[in-house]
């Protein structure tokens, strides 16, 4: 509700509770009306400019994803309405608690860092990658939900499957480009597994890194928070063999970039 949020009564907090799902419809993450979550999401009713209205016109998925999160090839008449539209968010977002440091969390970002650079001079960047197999998996998943529950139109299993081999690899050619602009203070790299396998330790690293304050204040407020997440179950997806040698194939310089091992299927 990023039009009326900083206006929106607290006592109706608990109605709106009572109208959403338990969970996400991907995954088991549970579902909070009070509960962070990404802008990207708050964009779709302010712009076309958002990558998230794939959901409602799957049909449209190339079209959207070039414009939204390419941003056109960077297009300055598409940059300056994506900013327009981005600053005027974020600053509701700051000035509903204009004492803290925003943290956003955004897959869209990946391909946007030159961009969000110039918004904001002192940004700091935290970028948590994933095994390639799992990312593909978990994407093709999401899109087909995603659809499922908001779609005014559908597309089949395959051109998902068709759109993600080939929109990743742009979106982390993007990310690698522009990556080279950052300093060491300025951009930590996370693996999932790693967060995953040891969160404290992550969340230490990713603080020292980029030169993060107050992480002994926050540290016993991770650790309850991942305390609370022990009886998570994950989804368990697969792909075909067909699907695992062309990820393995096409997105090789993901592979190679962040450090993963390519296991395509040996016939």
């Amino acid at each position: 509700m990023p039009h009326d949020f900083l206006v929106f009564p607290d006592k109706l907090l608990g109605r709106m509770q009572e109208m959403l799902p338990q969970t996400r419809l991907m995954d088991n993450v549970a579902v909070s009306a009070d509960a962070p979550w990404e802008e990207e999401m708050a964009l779709v009713s302010l712009s076309r400019l958002s990558f998230y209205h794939v959901s409602f016109f799957p049909r449209e998925v190339e079209g959207i994803f070039r414009e939204a999160v390419l941003l056109n090839g960077g297009d300055e008449e598409t940059i300056e309405r994506w900013q327009r539209h981005y600053l005027y968010f974020l600053k509701k977002v700051q000035l509903a608690d204009p004492d803290r440091r925003l943290l956003l969390k955004n897959p869209a970002n990946t391909a946007r860092i030159s961009v969000l650079r110039k918004l904001f001079p002192k940004a700091k960047f935290i970028h948590i990658h994933r095994d390639p197999y799992r990312v593909f998996t978990s994407t093709v998943h999401l899109y087909l939900k995603a659809q499922e529950a908001w779609g005014l139109h559908a597309v089949d299993r395959d051109h998902v499957v068709r759109h993600i081999l080939e929109s990743y690899p742009q979106l982390m050619t993007a990310y690698f480009e522009q990556r080279g602009a950052l300093g060491e203070d300025e951009l930590v790299e996370v693996s999932f597994h790693d967060l995953q396998q040891d969160p404290m330790r992550a969340l230490a690293t990713i603080y020292r890194q980029i030169g993060l304050e107050h992480y002994d204040a926050a540290a016993p407020l991770f650790s309850r928070y991942i305390e609370g997440q022990q009886n998570y179950s994950k989804n368990v997806l697969s792909l075909s063999d067909w699907e695992r040698n062309e990820v393995s194939r096409r997105w090789r310089q993901v592979f190679d970039e962040l450090g993963y091992a390519v296991r395509p299927v040996q016939n």
